[in-house]
């Protein structure tokens, strides 16, 4: 389908997100705000970056395997990879938070623009799903006049 959004593409217009945000709280607010939202920001697409590598990764593999195996071994193969998605989830969590320990803990960071940054990925998802929604009702009434 056209114009189809991908995960490439989400990553790019949060980072865009980010990089708009971080600015504009740098101009209105000031450099720690700014820092703040940035130091936020990036912590999350980081996370969101190597989450959705490790998710095609693991699609990959198993259905890479799938023809030429028995159903035992692809069977096995996929709990293989599913605990090392795991572990490496559960790695990433701790790393995450041990990050923000950091950050508030020796007050590195303002928590109001902390938690903006954090909050890049979910505006960019709010964004690109009201957009879908207004192309289809364009796309849907396109030509009508009521």
């Amino acid at each position: 389908m056209k114009g189809e959004f991908n995960f490439s593409m989400i990553r790019y217009a949060a980072l865009i997100v980010l990089l708009v945000g971080s600015t504009g709280a740098a101009l209105a607010g000031s450099l720690f705000l700014g820092w703040s939202v940035l130091a936020g920001g990036v912590l999350v697409l980081v996370n969101l970056w190597v989450s959705g590598r490790a998710v095609e990764q693991v699609a990959t593999e198993v259905v890479a395997v799938s023809g030429d195996s028995s159903a035992e071994q692809q069977k096995e193969l996929a709990m293989r990879k599913k605990r090392g998605f795991q572990f490496a989830f559960l790695l990433r969590f701790i790393f995450t938070g041990v990050a923000l320990f950091v950050l508030i803990k020796w007050r590195l960071v303002n928590i109001l623009g902390l938690i903006s940054g954090l909050s890049t990925v979910f505006v960019t998802f709010m964004a690109l799903s009201i957009a879908v929604v207004v192309r289809y009702l364009i796309q849907k009434n396109q030509g009508r006049r009521d």
